[in-house]
């Protein structure tokens, strides 16, 4: 019987905006710091860092209720959400990759690892 593991790296995006916009500046600040780590996201930080500065402006814009502001808003945190499942499914690639610093990879772009589920296969 061979025991395999799986790795599973959380992302964690909440719901309300405010907090998308936390979350992802958080992932961000951790990967800029970690740049040895990761060396080339899919996205370039600047650019998601940029996307999320638009969508804080977007967000106050839609605050005040103006007439297509939240539609814009929705698109720019539609963007965000984008940039955030490329870096989180670039995360996961490296822990694959690395099964044995998958814990340090996850956490040095603020994120985490979900609890290791064992399966045991039967040898044919």
């Amino acid at each position: 019987m061979a025991l395999l593991k799986t790795i599973f790296v959380v992302l964690g995006l909440p719901r309300p905006v405010a907090a998308v916009i936390i979350r992802v500046t958080n992932i961000l600040a951790a990967m800029v710091a970690n740049k040895t780590t990761f060396v080339s996201p899919p996205v370039a930080l600047a650019t998601a860092q940029a996307h999320v500065a638009a969508l804080i402006s977007a967000e106050a814009a839609a605050k005040t209720k103006a007439l297509g502001t939240v539609q814009t808003r929705d698109d720019a945190l539609k963007l965000v959400v984008e940039d955030a499942h490329q870096l989180h499914a670039y995360v996961q690639q490296l822990a694959n990759a690395n099964p044995s610093q998958a814990g340090q990879i996850a956490a040095d772009a603020a994120m985490s690892l979900r609890k290791a589920m064992v399966r045991a296969t039967h040898d044919l």
